[in-house]
Order: C-alpha cells, then structure tokens, then sequence
C-alpha cells in the first residue's frame, strides 16, 4: 500500500508537494522544541523518536520504519515534542507544510484521517509505557522483537521467523530502559534456552510461539484500527513499500 490518500476528502498529489531526500545515519531529523518542521515520511531505513535528560540519559520512544511519519505536530501548529534520529542511512518523503495545512483545513475526512493516525500513535506509546513500567526485562525484550518482526513482516523487510535488527546494543538498551549488560544477559538467557540466534545484525526467531507467550497481554478498552503513516498520498503519487502498521513500538 503506498502512502495513499485512496479515501474520498484525501488531497492527491496534485496539491501537495513531495520532495525526496536522503539522511545518512546518525543524522538529527528533529529536535524536542523544534517549531515549524516539515511532516516527513520514511521511504526506507530506521529512525526512532527519543527524549533525554539534562544528564544526558535518553529513553527511545519509538521505532520508526517505512511507511512511518514524523512532524504531524506541524498540523496543530505545536513544537516537535521528542527528537528524531536516524539509527541508518534513510530515505524518506519531505511534505509541503503549506499543502498539508490547507488540506488539513479544507477537508474534512482528511483531518478525521490525521487525528486518528495521531490517536493511534498515542494508544502505542502507552501501550509501551505500561511494559516499561510493569514488565520485567525478559518480558521487555520479547515484546520489542516481536513487534519489531510483525512489523517488518507486514512491509516485506522480514522472513517468516528472521530480520535485520538495525539498532545499536545501546539504542536497544535506551528502548528498553535497561542497561547494555543487562540487555545482553537478557539476549543470553533467551539464545541458551533456543528462542532466538544472532548472527551480526540478523536475529532469527526459533520458537516465536513460545517467544510471543513471554508477553503478557494488554487489557485493550477499545483498540483503534491500525493506521500507519505510509496510508497518505495516493496510487499516483511516490511508491512506499507495504505500510507497517504500528505495534507495541509504533509510533
């Protein structure tokens, strides 16, 4: 599905400029503050939404892969609140602030679109809030690969039991609020007992049942439908692979 605006009310790409670019890895996108930044969506490549402290401790907050957008806050006319970082080299589609805005005003299935994607992207950060707060590191873990692998699965970046992990051992531990030991004894425990292998970036998932049952379910009130980012301009606009739909992780 390509970042499509399929619905009747989406603007098509006649109104709306889209330039493509690239960001090489371990570029600052954004910054917790910044006002005014163009709505950006990612053509290939991993970025994450991060927050830090003035000791310079940092939480990652969100994976963000293809299909996945950043700068909506741009449409309520408010500052980014968190960073962006590319974790590789990233392409991506940077959208016409001035287009989106009058579109966001004139149209209203449009608007209803982007407060749902907005919503969605709240419903996910709290559902990880609740497994950094009330799971244990094992739990932590399995949950992050499994979303990650369901993700990358549903826009075509995943075999079946195996994916390229494209985080760092320190962003992984910054995602996960442990320290990089921990993590790694974590990731130790769970290779002995033959749930998962690691051979450089790649992590092969051999038991992901049993992977998956270390996850205790949510209670969910009420889950919105899936909305990914790369849902947004249409079939005659730039091709995005697949959409990947948010997760645990999504943001």
């Amino acid at each position: 599905m390509g970042i499509g605006m399929e619905a009747p009310g989406w603007p098509s790409t006649d109104v709306l400029s889209v330039e493509e670019r690239i960001a090489p890895r371990n570029t600052s996108m954004a910054r917790a503050g910044d006002a005014g930044i163009r709505v950006r969506v990612i053509v290939s490549g991993w970025a994450y939404r991060y927050r830090t402290l003035h000791d310079g401790r940092r939480q990652i907050l969100s994976i963000l892969l293809p299909g996945d957008t950043f700068g909506l806050e741009t449409l309520f006319e408010q500052p980014s609140q968190a960073s962006v970082q590319t974790s590789t080299a990233l392409t991506y589609f940077a959208l016409s602030s001035t287009d989106l805005m009058s579109a966001f005003e004139r149209l209203p299935e449009f608007r209803r679109q982007v407060c749902r994607l907005v919503l969605t992207e709240k419903a996910s950060t709290e559902d990880w809030l609740v497994r950094l707060g009330q799971f244990d590191a094992e739990e932590r873990t399995a949950a992050l690969l499994t979303s990650l692998h369901r993700r990358l699965q549903q826009c075509g970046l995943a075999s079946d039991s195996s994916f390229v992990l494209e985080l760092t051992q320190q962003e992984m531990a910054d995602t996960l609020g442990l320290h990089v030991i921990h993590v790694n004894r974590v990731l130790g425990r769970l290779r002995a007992r033959k749930l998962l292998s690691t051979r450089g970036k790649t992590v092969t998932l051999h038991d992901l049942p049993q992977l998956a049952e270390l996850v205790p379910p949510l209670h969910q009130p009420g889950a919105l439908p899936l909305l990914a980012a790369g849902d947004f301009l249409n079939a005659n606009g730039p091709a995005l692979p697949n959409a990947c739909r948010p997760g645990p992780l999504g943001a």
